[in-house]
């Protein structure tokens, strides 16, 4: 079903939210990668946002992903007047922290310490993605002295917690598997010497914006298969995985335009963006029950 001409609802608009949850958590991790195929083209005037992290490393939540386009600042010394908007491009991100000291800029990258939406530090860097296949990793670096972290502590206990607790560097690669080439996009400091993961990880897609409005009729068709996650280098196995179409309010009356799909003998997660499902609001579907 093809939404109606002229209907349209407002951004951000997640068009779908991808629930993963693992049979074990991740602890004590040197790397988290995913690798996905894009098919069909997504065009530079849409903003689109394809987040195939939506986790937390040591209790701090984090996402990242491929933009059509990205901003921020070229210095992180000068917040204020070096903010600049580029092309397509990779973003790492983190919430509960706005120190700049924190980050670690990739050569020719950008940076955001920002509280509009939630205080995050970022990184992004210039990555050019079309159709093909890729790969977006999370790989541990090196600690930053500090106090140890409480025991059982929550995540409200560290938060902001740069120049007092131990940290570790999380640095962001993407990788074109067409090309072999391979992009940095910047590090952030996690609280903690070692990194655990939660056991859910969400894929979300995303037409972004400020505030604005988006024609339904204009989100691109294309289709991501997603292979199963690793965890240095092992490949996660899934208990449960369940997809949610427009999962937040106001998006609440928006005709659905994406369905996800699990080939568990295959180990593909398949989400297809651009067709009408006849649902409108937000739909729950379960995908996988081990």
């Amino acid at each position: 079903m093809t939404p109606s001409p002229g209907a349209q609802t407002s951004t951000p608009w997640h068009l779908t939210s991808v629930h993963l949850y693992s049979q074990e958590q991740p602890r004590d991790i040197q790397s988290y990668c995913t690798t996905f195929t894009i098919r069909g083209s997504v065009p530079d005037s849409v903003n689109l946002y394809i987040s195939p992290f939506n986790q937390q490393i040591n209790r701090i939540t984090c996402y990242g992903g491929i933009q059509t386009r990205i901003d921020g600042f070229t210095d992180k010394s000068r917040l204020r007047d070096t903010f600049t908007r580029r092309d397509r491009g990779a973003i790492f991100s983190r919430w509960m922290e706005r120190s700049v000291e924190a980050i670690r800029q990739a050569p020719g990258g950008l940076v955001a310490s920002l509280g509009n939406e939630g205080d995050f530090i970022s990184v992004r860097n210039d990555f050019t993605w079309s159709e093909g296949t890729y790969r977006l990793c999370l790989r541990k670096s090196d600690v930053v002295d500090g106090e140890p972290l409480p025991a059982n502590h929550d995540a409200e206990e560290i938060a902001y917690g740069w120049g007092r607790y131990e940290h570790t560097w999380v640095r962001m690669e993407a990788t074109d598997l067409n090309t072999g080439r391979t992009a940095s996009i910047g590090a952030l400091a996690f609280p903690g010497r070692t990194l655990s993961l939660r056991r859910s990880n969400i894929i979300f897609v995303e037409i972004y914006g400020h505030g604005g409005t988006f024609a339904i009729s204009d989100v691109p068709v294309f289709s991501l298969s997603f292979l199963n996650f690793q965890v240095d280098g092992t490949d996660q196995q899934y208990d449960y995985i369940q997809e949610v179409l427009n999962p937040f309010s106001w998006n609440a009356t928006a005709a659905g335009v994406a369905r996800a799909s699990y080939l568990k003998d295959q180990g593909i997660l398949q989400i297809d963006v651009g067709e009408g499902t006849g649902e409108t609001g937000r739909v729950v579907t379960e995908l996988l029950r081990n």
